[in-house]
């Protein structure tokens, strides 16, 4: 009978220490060096385009000040009959442009024909810095091209 219950003790500490072995869950090293190589490959192609998507965010603001100082010459060609001389600040026709709460700083050029106006971001801005927006009309029809955004 001792041979018996010592058979029996040592198939049930086996089958113990087996049931210990499966319940024990977790990664191995090999797994989880995938997982790492994996999101690595994945954040090497994802950051450039997220970058570049905020830089066209950015490039925005640019876009919809030029596009209003634009307009706002056209309406003051309008109503005083000639453009007279250009004024680079852009302030004759879209009043003082506060620039300390923008990205970009603005400038006119150009003639009453062929008028431009030029956003150019800041280079304290990382996501403005290098992109410049320039928006093309003809202040006596009115007609605007369409901005060209550079440096995105």
């Amino acid at each position: 009978m001792t041979t018996l219950k010592s058979k029996l003790l040592q198939t049930l500490a086996t089958r113990s220490r087996d049931a210990e072995a499966r319940d024990i869950k977790g990664f191995t090293l090999v797994e989880l060096l995938i997982v790492v190589v994996i999101v690595g490959i994945l954040s090497a192609v994802a950051l450039p385009q997220f970058f570049s998507q905020t830089k066209k965010a950015a490039a925005t603001e640019g876009t919809q000040t030029a596009s209003s100082i634009a307009k706002q010459a056209a309406a003051y060609y309008l109503e005083q009959g000639s453009l007279g001389t250009v004024d680079k600040s852009c302030a004759t026709y879209a009043g003082a442009l506060n620039t300390t709460n923008t990205n970009f700083t603005y400038a006119c050029e150009g003639t009453k024909d062929k008028f431009k106006v030029i956003a150019t971001g800041k280079t304290d801005n990382d996501n403005t810095k290098g992109v410049t927006v320039t928006f093309t009309g003809n202040l006596t029809d009115g007609t605007f091209d369409k901005p060209v955004v550079t440096g995105i």
